[in-house]
């Protein structure tokens, strides 16, 4: 294969009429869904996408699928815009994209046009033109499995955006290392909780098609109604999640299990942020005959280098492993001195392999920074990613993260992990969930948390029984539910911001 397409091709070809995606408006069979995509991609063929791509501004949907799939079929890559991201953002991303055109609806259209003049096309309308077999043929022969097949905008350090450019061919070395580490079957039913513009979509995407499964789109407001979410995921026969820590803290947190449980499913994978063991334990322990995975990865690396199955018990205070490398990663712990660090050891990680992205869009410079020669092989080109990750080996071989070599907190001389801190505060009774956040130029350590609210004396006094006096955090910032960003993650940056205006 050369193509992602081709595994949407092949599905229709077993069996087209299978539900493929779903979401709360409408289904799409396999077969369905391909006629839509190629309707579509030969209405793109006169915009010369080649090199160009297309931007989608839709609602996170089967159309928004139906979209970016035929930007691929139509010899280009795409990428998929969060629409409710402020205009600027996405003003900033189509000025470095430079899209040959914007995919959208009659309720995006007024913006889309806005910011990409002239370049904007209603997704029913393509959807309307006669299939071009001949046109797609053609394209597809000029194809290299090398092209990029989406450009995914992730936060750059500088606040502009940067695009991470993913081919063909790492998408489908990863879907297929997927399916195989998780025993995928085509009876799998997925329920897709990330948003389409975040790298953990493409497990949820991809993974459903390598497999010939069926995908459901969530809507993202039911997971603020957790009886309605289970229910949900009872009526779709769900067999498969894959959500952020986050989530499933809100699951436990509201011990949703009590009073319903998920009847058919039969994994739980989770990435994106540190798991609390004390999380996962109340997720096996409610679910125990339900297989858990921690997957962990950079957008870089398409969504995953490591994962750990859950094959032991673990202590609440205990850090959650990342396991090891999937199956054709080459992870190397790396020291700043070029050395790879010894078991015990702390590394930055650094990933070489078939999931490696091409680079970032438009940006040589940073690409070079970041996609480097591997030290350790001076005999010929090996590039690997350089995560920023910091992680060490323990004795059986298996990683354990550490924290952001960027979020790195050194203080009186001493480098402090923030995921050491809310290890230690997750077990103090009332706590549900917490993160510590560096105050810079304050130089104070700020301890956000929710739950019961307790008073500072008590949470110093706990947290010194844990940690040493250095580690214990200066500042409290109690909240009656964390804040999320849009891909479901703890929001630090508001934290630190209301931990301010406190001040």
């Amino acid at each position: 294969m050369k193509n992602v397409l081709e595994l949407l091709e092949n599905d229709a070809a077993n069996d087209a009429s299978h539900i493929l995606f779903a979401d709360s408006q409408r289904q799409l069979s396999t077969g369905e869904c391909l006629e839509e995509t190629e309707r579509a991609a030969s209405a793109l063929l006169s915009r010369s996408l080649c090199g160009h791509g297309a931007a989608v501004l839709l609602a996170r949907s089967v159309d928004c699928l139906v979209a970016a799939f035929a930007a691929a079929d139509a010899g280009g890559f795409y990428t998929i815009l969060d629409e409710e991201m402020p205009e600027a953002r996405m003003q900033a991303i189509l000025n470095s994209l430079d899209p040959a055109v914007i995919i959208t609806d009659e309720a995006h259209l007024e913006c889309a046009e806005r910011m990409l003049p002239g370049r904007a096309v209603l997704l029913k309308d393509l959807k309307n033109h006669d299939i071009d077999r001949a046109g797609l043929d053609k394209v597809r022969l000029q194809m290299a499995a090398s092209d990029p097949a989406y450009v995914l905008f992730t936060s750059g350090s500088t606040g502009m955006p940067k695009g991470v450019v993913v081919s063909h061919q790492s998408v489908l070395a990863y879907a297929d290392w997927l399916i195989h580490a998780f025993d995928l079957q085509s009876d799998d039913v997925f329920a897709g909780a990330a948003p389409l513009y975040f790298s953990m979509s493409v497990s949820d995407v991809y993974g459903t098609l390598a497999a010939g499964a069926k995908l459901y789109l969530l809507p993202r407001s039911l997971f603020v109604f957790p009886m309605q979410l289970m229910k949900l995921l009872n009526e779709q026969q769900v067999t498969t999640l894959y959500w952020v820590p986050t989530a499933m803290g809100l699951m436990a947190q509201w011990k949703i299990f009590d009073y319903i449980r998920p009847e058919h499913l039969r994994r739980v994978l989770f990435a994106g942020e540190r798991m609390p063991a004390k999380t996962l334990n109340a997720w096996r322990q409610a679910l125990p005959d339900v297989a858990f995975a921690n997957l962990f990865g950079p957008t870089e690396t398409t969504d995953i280098c490591t994962y750990w199955k859950a094959d032991r018990p673990l202590q609440d205070e205990e850090p959650v492993p990342i396991g090891v490398a999937c199956s054709g990663c080459r992870c190397f712990l790396i020291k700043e001195d070029g050395r790879e660090a010894a078991d015990g050891e702390a590394g930055e990680l650094c990933v070489g392999g078939p999931f490696l992205a091409s680079g970032y869009w438009n940006d040589p410079e940073k690409t070079a920074k970041a996609f480097r020669q591997n030290p350790l092989n001076p005999h010929y080109p090996e590039i690997l990613y350089h995560t920023g990750d910091l992680v060490k080996k323990d004795a059986d071989g298996i990683y354990q993260y550490l924290g952001r070599i960027d979020l790195q907190i050194k203080r009186h001389g001493y480098r402090i992990e923030p995921g050491e801190i809310e290890t230690a505060a997750e077990n103090i009774a009332g706590i549900n969930a917490c993160a510590a956040i560096w105050l810079d130029p304050e130089q104070q350590i700020l301890l956000a948390y929710d739950g019961k609210k307790q008073t500072e004396e008590e949470l110093k006094a706990a947290l010194a029984k844990r940690l040493p006096e250095y580690m214990v955090p200066d500042r409290f910032l109690y909240q009656k539910a964390l804040p999320q960003n849009r891909n479901g993650k703890i929001d630090r940056g508001k934290l630190a911001a209301e931990a301010r205006k406190e001040d």
